[in-house]
């Protein structure tokens, strides 16, 4: 796999017996097991790589308490009148460069890996007034600090907790001094002008693209990769039985044995 995720062979898509016989999880590991689990689906689908996040900083990516159809419309037909036709497709790639385009920015979305590259993309950014600058610009540091980051907590809504954490890693790992040092040195030169404009006042923003599958064709190595969950009345569920059970049109309490694809498109979230 390269490092956008393309491979040359065609996906093995599952049977419908398949996706009828696909069993949620039943147990909850132990604490000091949760991540195991992941890392070898990762790992048996050529996605464990050292920018993979999955199973290293987190056991599941998302959980999901509600069925939704809101990723579902980028694709459909849905609410287009008499245009039935898209006269562009809407793909991860291309919703990428729509947020290049945007933001003015090239931002690497290949430099931190979020679970199955084909299914989710993510890219890291910094903004400095109306400007905005990718983080990721050394992919070796972004892979160095991501193996030492471990269980590592950054409070979203604290800054001075979060600059406290930063600290702390930085002290327990003297070998990321210099690369992280280099790395500042370099965006406050590239964002000098920024910098000044802004009065030194800088705001994380961070994109997720999300590119699901065509519930006809839910192709197995993404399934067994899949880092998102759904709670049902049973237990945790592989979040692609979600749109298995509203095409079926049936309660999700009972397809608990079928995994879930959701849009022929992509979805993006951001979070600051």
């Amino acid at each position: 796999m390269g490092s956008n995720g393309e491979r040359s062979a065609q996906p093995a898509i599952l049977s419908a017996a398949e996706v009828a016989s696909w069993l949620p999880f039943t147990a909850l590991p132990a604490p000091g097991q949760r991540k195991t689990r992941l890392r070898q689906q990762l790992l048996d689908s050529g996605c464990s790589t050292p920018a993979q996040a999955g199973g290293r900083r987190w056991a599941t990516g998302c959980v999901s308490f509600e069925i939704t159809q809101r990723c579902n419309l980028l694709q459909a037909a849905t609410g287009r009148g008499v245009l039935h036709e898209r006269d562009q497709i809407i793909s991860a790639d291309t919703t990428i460069t729509q947020i290049r385009l945007g933001t003015g920015a090239h931002l690497d979305f290949d430099a931190l890996a979020v679970g199955h590259p084909h299914c989710n993309r993510y890219a890291l950014s910094l903004v400095v007034g109306d400007t905005v600058h990718d983080v990721n610009v050394d992919r070796t540091l972004t892979a160095k600090v991501l193996t030492h980051l471990g269980d590592t907590s950054f409070p979203r809504t604290h800054r001075r907790a979060a600059r406290k954490a930063i600290a702390a890693l930085l002290c327990r790992h003297p070998d990321l001094w210099w690369p992280t040092l280099k790395a500042l040195a370099g965006f406050a030169w590239r964002a000098r002008r920024d910098l000044v404009a802004a009065r030194g006042r800088v705001h994380k923003l961070s994109f997720f693209v999300h590119n699901f599958m065509d519930a006809q064709h839910i192709e197995r190595e993404r399934a067994h990769a899949c880092v998102f969950m759904v709670a049902t009345a049973r237990p945790a569920l592989d979040v692609r039985a979600q749109r298995q059970a509203r095409q079926l049109r049936v309660r999700v309490t009972r397809s608990c044995h079928a995994p879930r694809c959701g849009t022929l498109g992509s979805t993006t979230s951001t979070s600051r």
